[in-house]
């Protein structure tokens, strides 16, 4: 099986399918500005969260600027807009989507056995269930499944089967969760700045220019450094999804 292969269909189908439309209103604020204008309405679902993210004063001026830099990609957002932008992002009392172990297994189970991905997307979710709880479960929901109904296992699951019988769990994030849903909001955040033109961080604190990391730090009434280091371990964190643990 190919985990590089499964992270891809992972991402292509899972992230912009079914959650994407459940989930789309929620998401909004951070997909927009990563859609190019004719798919942000492309179903019913998505043209109905964008009349109402547009309908708000946060997405009411990221429909403008998301305008602005489409003409013109060199277009200058204003420091107050961007406050604007982010601020529902960075608000911790917005509720946010979580992936469950369960909708994942439902997604993997709902994809018919013939479907090329499917073996890709179970190995891209063995890696994972190592290190994400999310994904350990939704690997413990297939492999029970497929146990009760006499489905032939896969090598790798059977193995990973007698992992699990074994008592080996990933630990999870580290940190408590509050910091951990903090730290998303604020990687989130400094995402959607840089796509509309702010460089995430100073260049080693010599260039003046307000960076993505100034601008969410200033609207948390937080420092530069603890924002940058949040930028800087999250997108680490990213990176390392999908390697082998």
């Amino acid at each position: 099986m190919d985990e590089a292969a499964g992270l891809q269909a992972f991402r292509e189908r899972f992230l912009q399918g079914a959650v994407f439309e459940e989930h789309i209103l929620e998401f909004l604020p951070l997909i927009a500005s990563f859609l190019p204008a004719s798919q942000r309405t492309q179903t019913n679902e998505s043209r109905a969260a964008w009349r109402a993210y547009v309908a708000t004063e946060a997405g009411a001026v990221h429909a403008q600027c998301l305008a602005r830099r489409e003409a013109d990609p060199d277009a200058v957002i204003t420091l107050e807009e961007a406050r604007i932008i982010v601020g529902p992002l960075l608000d911790p009392t917005r509720t946010a989507p979580r992936l469950s172990g369960q909708r994942l297994a439902q997604f993997w189970a709902m994809l018919p056995p013939t479907d090329p991905d499917k073996l890709e997307m179970l190995a891209f979710f063995l890696a994972l269930a190592a290190r994400h709880p999310a994904f350990y479960e939704a690997v413990r929901l297939i492999a029970s499944d497929q146990l009760k109904t006499g489905e032939p296992l896969d090598g790798v699951l059977r193995s990973w089967i007698g992992g699990a019988l074994q008592g080996k769990k990933p630990k999870g994030p580290r940190g408590r969760p509050k910091e951990t849903e903090r730290d998303l909001r604020i990687f989130a955040a400094v995402l959607v700045l840089q796509h509309l033109g702010f460089s995430p961080t100073l260049d080693d604190g010599k260039d003046r220019t307000p960076s993505g990391c100034g601008i969410v730090a200033d609207v948390l009434v937080l420092s530069y450094n603890a924002v940058a280091t949040v930028w800087t371990d999250q997108r680490g964190r990213l990176r390392d999804i999908g390697r082998p643990p």
